[in-house]
């Protein structure tokens, strides 16, 4: 349990997330570790504006972080609580500058406008798939925007601004949901492992990740691990990793004491929670390792 060091020697709430990972070992040598801006992207975002954090300030119990003008904004409006976790904010005294969070982006991204760029592209995309599921069909959404007579085109322009507006509203809550993250208990179908080799195989695992990831990002983390655990010393020979490991793999949800119902591998973490775990605990899911005989 971590101390508080602002004099009110309060222990921290740690998640079982956080009392479960291990830390990354130290690079004491002169490796150099190339890391995508995408995947520091919900990182840099500030969860009320949805923009990269400016005058960045922190709460001092929760640490998660906002922009200036914004969570002070949001506490003049009588908000007394986090946005991104609802602890009790009391006023402005529950917050700290961060200017080396500051500085940390400003090496990131050097140029703001460079950075807005590309968040226009971003959206663009989304822009233009949002009205689209995975199988190629219209959402019901803009199928109401469609004629009666099933026709693949707009209604008339006088609805073209309307549609416009609801296109962006629904981008910015599209990317306000990829912000979202769930806390999962990875538990074994099994504890019985012949091999001893196969021990990774009945590991309890604790995973954050966001809520629209889905089975299958899941089942592939499963297969990586279990290939890096298994083969030490030839992480980088995986090639064949995708045809064979990943169709090994099943994802369940308990239904009752000892009934388990296998997950469809488009389902994501949202859908699931919403359907099966009504509850602020960790996502509790199962996965067993299917052995496949030649």
């Amino acid at each position: 349990m971590g101390v508080d060091l602002s004099g009110n020697n309060k222990p921290w709430e740690l998640s079982l997330y956080e009392l479960n990972r291990k830390p990354q070992p130290l690079i004491t040598d002169d490796t150099e570790i190339a890391v995508k801006p995408r995947s520091l992207q919900s990182e840099l975002m500030c969860p009320i504006c949805l923009d990269m954090l400016k005058n960045t300030m922190t709460t001092k119990e929760c640490l998660h972080r906002f922009c200036n003008e914004c969570i002070c904004t949001a506490l003049r409006s009588g908000n007394k609580e986090c946005p991104t976790c609802r602890k009790k904010l009391v006023s402005r005294r529950s917050l700290r500058a961060d200017p080396n969070f500051d500085m940390l982006i400003s090496k990131i991204y050097p140029s703001r406008e460079e950075y807005e760029k590309h968040q226009e592209m971003i959206n663009s995309r989304l822009g233009r798939s949002i009205g689209i599921e995975e199988n190629g069909q219209p959402t019901r959404k803009n199928s109401l925007g469609r004629k009666s007579n099933g026709v693949n085109h707009y209604q008339d322009t006088t609805n073209a601004d309307t549609t416009e507006a609801e296109s962006c509203a629904s981008s910015t809550s599209y990317q306000d949901n990829n912000q979202q993250e769930v806390e999962l208990v990875f538990k074994p179908l099994t504890q019985d492992v012949d091999n001893p080799e196969n021990s990774s195989l009945i590991h309890t695992r604790f995973l954050k990740t966001t809520t629209n990831a889905t089975v299958d990002h899941l089942i592939k983390y499963l297969s990586m691990r279990h290939f890096l655990e298994t083969n030490p010393n030839n992480c980088e020979n995986n090639q064949d990793l995708k045809d064979t490991e990943t169709s090994l793999f099943t994802i369940y949800k308990a239904t009752g004491p000892g009934e388990y119902r296998p997950l469809q591998g488009q389902s994501t973490l949202d859908e699931i929670k919403q359907k099966f775990w009504k509850s602020d605990k960790p996502l509790e899911l199962y996965y067993g390792y299917n052995v496949l005989t030649q």
